[in-house]
Parts: structure tokens; C-alpha cells; sequence
């Protein structure tokens, strides 16, 4: 299986997306992919504040993380509210 967007051999194959792609093309399709939702279902603007609150595990690091990339003033906390981040 190759990836649509570049030939090069596909990591993932999302059916239901009709979609195959290498790691590079995957890693960019997310942020793409979010970006298009929050802003059709208008669920907070560029400039509003956003919290992510994590549990200091990986997948919710790297929500955190994540999220951080998409919005200009983003602010997360860990569970205990101990180690806030502004």
C-alpha cells in the first residue's frame, strides 16, 4: 500500500477516509484534520484561552502538546492542579 499524497509506502490505511498514508503525510493530516473540525463546528476561536487538562499520561501529553500547536494562548494543568502552566 501506498500513500495518496506522496507514492512513498503507507504507514496507516484509514477506510473509512478512503486513505493511505506514510508517516510524514499522517503526521500532518491530524493538525489539518482538527484544525478543519474546530473550526466547523466553531468550538473556540484563535484567540480564546483553551484548557487541557492531562493526566501526566502519554496519550494525554501529547493532547496537550498538540493542542498547544492550535491555539495562540494555550494553557494546561496536570490532575493534582499543582504544576498549572500559563
Amino acid at each position: 500500500m501506498k500513500c495518496r499524497k506522496c507514492g512513498e509506502k503507507a504507514v496507516i490505511n484509514m477506510r473509512q477516509h478512503k486513505l493511505a498514508l506514510c508517516k510524514t503525510h499522517f503526521l500532518d493530516w491530524i493538525p489539518e484534520q482538527t484544525q478543519r473540525f474546530i473550526e466547523k463546528y466553531r468550538m473556540f476561536g484563535p484567540q480564546e484561552r483553551v484548557l487541557v487538562a492531562v493526566s501526566g499520561g502519554k496519550d494525554s501529553l501529547s493532547s496537550g502538546i498538540f493542542f498547544g500547536g492550535l491555539v495562540t494562548r494555550p494553557m494546561a494543568c496536570t490532575s493534582d492542579w499543582a504544576s498549572m502552566v500559563a
